[in-house]
């Protein structure tokens, strides 16, 4: 018998059928992945299953017992063993990493007083999972990324869940994390947990799952058996058709016009001494492992932080880039890496996302704004860059992940830039999204822009630079030319093996 069975699940909002009669099957002591581009159903489908979301129709039984939809809420999932780890982390920052995990459950006294002791006791033990020796203690605030996802996770774990979710857990964590996480979920799995992986990259689905549901356009396409998917089937699946190359052929060679140079920045405790020279029509791979100073990096190129010495040149010429708008004003567009937090604004029209870094051409002399040539532009941005949308005037938010990514691009290309620093163009993005943004970047760089791509995605940066500069600890370890660059090589490289592998 099956823990949990999903016959028939239909959903609508606002006319749009987000879930169109979804079936969907999870067995003890199995991993079953949910893959699907983004807007296929995936979050929704899990949002019914966590309690969130009422379906229209349809049933949901749990281990054996009918649900009722009308008293079924998250409060109610997790009493029934349904635990969901988000992509967007939910813990409170100030809380301990004990607080955090035990929250609303800490072992109190029969005075109601918290008993400290059983708490720390019982986080350290979980701790052991993920191999992490810290203080139980200590505040969620002062942890990295990919420890806060941890705690996260062990949350679930210490709920006695009987299923969990995974919702793109890899997702800016390091390699080392991802293969704690790998192990962690194999033994769940022994304990006959019942595990729903969801992740756009298909290595790890591939690698991980017993089956492999795919979603799209809110209706079930097939479930599949280890032993018989593949990486071209399933995204076929995905997407109603064959990617043939997920990276666009590359069809002119860079010139040696030299736009951007870094000579010497240095920034405490960040930035040792970098050096970097850009060339006009290249795409300039930066890789390296979670910490390594890609992103900083960029964010001192584009004025974000100031850097303590050396000198940035713009053909040719040394330049002070202290603030964005200085950096815009030489020509300098910027998508970083968390586009929701720092890149768009969310609560906005696509029409006013993609012209806000050229707002003062938009407007008269009494600062008001021209409201046709407003629509005019970011329509034919919009329209340039296969922006899905049926009004330039929906909220950014409305969008899913690939769609919000290409309005971040569609918001910079609007300034015709002459160099483009994009930090993990694709994060987040379903495989579709991903082979359109990888063949505007290529497009661009026909076109003579430079640019900077950072990516945690050794595939994608293979398979799309034309230069690669790996870095580790906040130096350059050194580049290669795509030519001669590996990954073995490329790794070998951030730790510093003589020994390079001619493949």
């Amino acid at each position: 018998m099956s823990l949990v069975s999903i016959k028939n699940i239909s959903k609508q909002f606002f006319g749009v059928k987000a879930l169109n009669e979804v079936n969907f099957e999870l067995k003890r002591g199995e991993v079953h992945s949910l893959v699907g581009e983004n807007g296929a159903g995936k979050s929704t489908l899990m949002n019914v299953l966590s309690g969130i979301i009422k379906p229209d129709k349809g049933e949901l039984v749990l281990d054996g017992e009918l649900i009722s939809f009308e008293k079924y809420n998250p409060q109610v999932a997790l009493m029934k063993g349904i635990s969901h780890v988000h992509q967007e982390l939910s813990l409170c920052p100030n809380m301990s990493i004990a607080e955090n995990i035990f929250f609303n459950r800490s072992p109190v006294n029969k005075y109601g007083g918290m008993v400290f002791k059983k708490l720390f006791e019982d986080t350290s033990e979980l701790l052991k999972y993920f191999e992490i020796k810290g203080n139980p203690n200590l505040p969620v605030k002062y942890l990295s990324f990919g420890i806060r996802q941890q705690v996260e996770i062990l949350r679930a774990i210490s709920q006695n869940a009987k299923v969990i979710i995974f919702d793109e857990p890899t997702t800016g964590i390091s390699e080392r994390e991802v293969k704690i996480l790998y192990k962690v979920i194999q033994q769940l799995k022994e304990a006959g947990k019942a595990i729903i992986y969801i992740s756009h990259k298909l290595e790890e689905v591939l690698e991980l799952s017993d089956r492999i549901t795919v979603l799209r356009d809110g209706k079930e396409i097939k479930t599949l058996d280890k032993k018989e998917s593949t990486k071209d089937l399933i995204i076929s699946l995905m997407v109603g058709r064959e990617i043939a190359n997920l990276y666009p052929t590359k069809t002119k060679v860079p010139g040696s016009e030299i736009v951007l140079e870094v000579e010497g920045v240095y920034k405490k405790e960040v930035l040792k001494k970098i050096d970097l020279k850009l060339k006009k029509g290249e795409i300039l791979g930066l890789y390296g492992l979670v910490g390594a100073g890609r992103s900083e990096l960029c964010d001192t190129i584009f004025g974000i932080i100031k850097k303590d010495r050396g000198t940035i040149k713009i053909d040719g010429k040394p330049i002070e880039i202290r603030k964005p708008e200085e950096a815009i004003k030489y020509g300098i567009g910027y998508l970083p890496e968390d586009r929701k937090s720092q890149g768009l604004f969310l609560e906005m029209s696509i029409k006013l996302n993609i012209i806000a870094s050229k707002l003062k051409s938009y407007t008269t002399l009494a600062f008001i704004m021209n409201s046709q040539k407003e629509k005019i532009i970011s329509s034919e941005y919009a329209k340039k860059l296969s922006v899905s949308t049926d009004d330039i005037e929906k909220k950014v938010k409305q969008l899913s992940g690939g769609n919000q990514q290409k309005v971040m691009l569609a918001k910079w290309l609007a300034i015709c830039p002459k160099i483009l620093i994009i930090d993990e163009p694709t994060k987040g993005v379903d495989v579709g999204a991903k082979s359109e943004i990888h063949r505007i970047l290529r497009e661009l760089a026909d076109g003579g822009v430079a640019v900077i791509m950072v990516s945690s995605e050794l595939p994608e940066i293979l398979g799309i630079s034309d230069r690669i500069l790996v870095m580790h600890a906040g130096e350059v370890k050194g580049e290669m030319n795509v030519e001669e660059a590996t990954q073995e090589n490329i790794m070998k490289m951030i730790f510093n093996t003589r020994e390079i592998v001619n493949m």
